[in-house]
C-alpha cells in the first residue's frame, strides 16, 4: 500500500490531488518543495525495493528504502525543483519484488511559476568629481540595486548623457565622462 499524506495512492494512478500530495501546486522557479510517501508492507514476508524512478529530472526521489519487513512501513520524499515555467509531470515507478506489483507507478505533477521582479533598493543619486588632468572618473556606486523575483533578476544597464552605453550588470565601477 503506497500513501501521500494519508491517503492511498492505487497503483496506475493517473490522476493527483492535493489531497494525497500527487499535486505539487505551483512552485517558483528557483525553490524546491518536498512531500514525503509512504509504502506500507501488508504481507506476510519482507519487501524488497530495488530502485524508485522518476521520469522527470524537475522531480527528484530521495530517502528510497531497500527492503520493509512485513507488516513494516518506509518513506520517501519527492522533491519538485521546476527549472521552466508550466506544468510538470512525472510517473514515479517503485520497482520492487511484489508478486503482482513489481512495478507500482503512479503519477505526480506540479506548476513551475514566475514572481514578478521588484527592486527593493535602487542607487540613488551619485557625483563624482574628475582629476584636473582627466575628463573621465570610474565611478563605484555607493549602493547597488537589489531586486527580487523568481527566477533571479538579472541586471543590464543603459547609458545616456555624456557617458554613453549599455551592457549587462549594474554599471558600477565604469568610466563615466566628465558631464550628466
Amino acid at each position: 500500500n503506497l500513501q501521500g499524506n494519508g491517503s492511498t495512492i492505487l497503483d496506475g494512478t493517473t490522476t493527483t490531488s492535493t489531497t494525497d500530495n500527487t499535486d505539487f501546486g505551483a512552485v517558483a522557479i528557483g525553490s524546491s518543495l518536498a512531500k514525503t510517501f509512504t509504502i506500507q508492507n501488508i504481507g506476510l514476508a519482507a519487501l524488497s525495493i530495488t530502485s524508485i524512478t522518476s521520469s522527470n529530472a524537475a522531480m527528484v526521489v530521495s530517502g528510497a528504502p531497500t527492503s520493509i519487513p512485513a507488516n513494516g512501513s518506509a518513506t520517501f520524499d519527492i522533491t519538485f525543483t521546476p527549472t521552466t515555467t508550466g506544468a510538470n509531470n512525472a510517473t514515479i515507478i517503485i520497482n520492487n519484488d511484489d508478486c503482482d506489483e513489481a512495478a507500482y507507478d503512479f503519477a505526480v505533477t506540479g506548476i513551475g511559476s514566475c514572481t514578478m521582479p521588484a527592486f527593493t533598493s535602487c542607487p540613488t543619486n551619485q557625483s563624482a568629481n574628475t582629476s584636473s588632468s582627466s575628463c573621465d572618473a570610474v565611478v563605484t556606486y555607493s549602493s547597488l540595486p537589489v531586486a527580487s523575483g523568481a527566477p533571479s533578476p538579472t541586471y543590464t544597464y543603459s547609458f545616456s548623457g555624456a557617458t554613453t552605453g549599455s551592457g549587462s550588470g549594474t554599471g558600477s565601477g565604469l568610466t563615466f565622462n566628465k558631464g550628466t
